[in-house]
């Protein structure tokens, strides 16, 4: 383990919180939450935000951690911003045709 930074980058290993359980899908639905609220407006934000919400909910039904659901709501939110830039999209497409 050395150094800190080498304790938390293990690779091929599996992440576990101070009980021994596994934290893996609740860190990679987080990340994928972050980046679907940070990237709501490229084409592929929904489906990130889909892959957060899939591995959040495993988490929580393995082992419910505060990441894990802080990756649920993030996901959410990063869906529902997609949601209204494609229909604004949609709107001023629409608009702009109409002309």
């Amino acid at each position: 383990m050395g150094i800190w930074i080498g304790s938390w980058i293990d690779h091929g290993k599996e992440k576990f919180d101070r009980n021994g359980k596994s934290i893996g899908f609740g860190i990679a639905g987080f990340i994928f939450g972050l980046l679907s609220v940070i990237l709501f407006t490229s084409s592929f934000a929904g489906l990130i935000a889909i892959l957060g919400i899939i591995l959040s909910s495993i988490q929580i039904k393995r082992n419910k951690t505060k990441l894990a659901l802080a990756g649920l709501i993030l996901s959410i939110i990063g869906i529902i911003l997609s949601i209204i830039i494609f229909f604004v999209g949609f709107v001023a497409i629409k608009n702009l045709l109409n002309k």
